[in-house]
């Protein structure tokens, strides 16, 4: 069943979220908060900017506690076994963006939430170019921030949108000027649930291996 799209409706620039519904029965990182990102570029994003995008996404993820390991898609790092701790986030453009979930044309991107482990998520590349416009952060702070706030759907699961920090569903000006100055994060709640959600898939993980 699936019961979206949602996006938050106050401001001009919200975050989305595909919930799709299958029914079935701090700040110091440990092996247990590790997570793997299997990353899809389908936007032809430059070598540069991607990277940049990877650093922040990790440093705001790092500083709630988990611990992020990269893998640029397709390519041998991608091989082997998907599970809960695996996820795959893409980049997609605009033109892939439309035919994608019917989402508003303000959209920065949308996670997948199915089950109790939720995998897949997509960030829209043009969005962060359309906020680059404004002058307030550069693409790849806007990406990486975009990268961490899906990523944080994953794995935080439903109703994960907040009033405050990187989970607001809406990013004003100010936002992106905390995103330039590298002052974008998650909730000290956020943290805690962000590292027990990630130790419980670790756990699920190791446990079909």
């Amino acid at each position: 069943m699936v019961v979206g799209p949602e996006s938050a409706q106050v401001g001009t620039m919200p975050t989305c979220r595909l919930l799709l519904v299958v029914l079935a029965s701090s700040s110091f990182c440990t092996a247990s908060s590790q997570i793997r990102v299997r990353l899809y570029d389908y936007s032809g994003v430059s070598a540069r900017t991607l990277a940049r995008a990877k650093t922040v996404a990790s440093e705001v993820l790092e500083a709630a506690g988990v611990n992020v390991t990269w893998a640029n898609c397709p390519s041998p790092n991608c091989a082997g076994p998907a599970g809960p701790a695996v996820l795959q986030v893409r980049i997609i453009s605009e033109e892939m963006a439309r035919l994608g979930p019917k989402v508003s044309r303000t959209c920065m991107g949308y996670a997948i939430l199915s089950g109790q482990f939720s995998t897949i998520a997509a960030v829209f590349y043009h969005r962060a170019l359309d906020l680059e416009k404004g002058n307030l952060a550069g693409r790849s702070e806007i990406l990486g921030t975009m990268l961490a706030h899906e990523i944080g759907h994953l794995l935080l699961g439903k109703a994960s949108h907040s009033t405050k920090g990187i989970m607001r569903g809406i990013w004003g000006d100010q936002d992106i000027k905390a995103i330039a100055r590298g002052r974008m994060w998650f909730t000290e709640p956020e943290a805690r649930k962000l590292v027990a959600n990630t130790t419980a898939r670790i756990v699920a993980f190791a446990a079909v291996q």
